[in-house]
């Protein structure tokens, strides 16, 4: 069974156990190391796998027919919040051969433990931006005020860097 964060209402159903406040250990150079496969298990043990089940003869025929578009657009949805928690999930994934740690990662959408301050918990990954994927993780608060681009606070779209100029521009999520 998967264990999900409860972060789609509605849509997948997670339960917590407040963080205990343990934090992974840091190098020497102030990156985050692995954390220990103690830290992990215990963080795991801290959710809870929930069943969802259901009388499917309660729901009439056209209720039936709009489970699997729910469960589909569940899955969209959930694929772009990974997109904009972390970015790319699967060279996350790709990254780690231990399932606690992949499993860890999937329940937090990305290395940074949600329930413990968004903690890193992977080695290398640093802080979590202040702006998740929404903005580039180098621009400023200044820079973005400033900024003269359209949509910049929309709900629709992030805000990229063109590699080539620098400019900031803004891109609907349906790009």
């Amino acid at each position: 069974m998967k264990r999900y964060p409860a972060i789609f209402l509605g849509l997948a159903i997670g339960a917590f156990v407040a963080c205990d406040g343990n934090t992974p250990k840091t190098a020497s150079d102030g990156q985050p190391e692995t954390a220990s496969m103690n830290y992990i298990n215990e963080r795991l043990a801290s959710y809870a796998p929930v069943k969802l089940t259901t009388d499917l003869n309660l729901l009439s025929d056209k209720e039936k027919e709009m489970l699997p578009l729910l469960i589909r657009a569940a899955q969209i949805m959930d694929d772009l919040f990974w997109q904009q928690a972390y970015g790319n999930k699967d060279s996350l994934l790709n990254a780690t051969t231990e399932e606690s740690v992949r499993e860890f990662i999937n329940i937090n959408y990305g290395p940074w433990d949600r329930l413990n301050n968004d903690t890193p918990f992977v080695a290398g990954v640093g802080t979590k931006p202040a702006g998740a994927q929404f903005y580039p993780p180098d621009m400023s608060r200044e820079e973005f005020e400033q900024a003269t681009i359209e949509d910049k606070k929309g709900l629709y779209s992030v805000v990229r860097r063109d590699n080539a100029t620098g400019k900031l521009y803004s891109m609907p999520y349906h790009e």
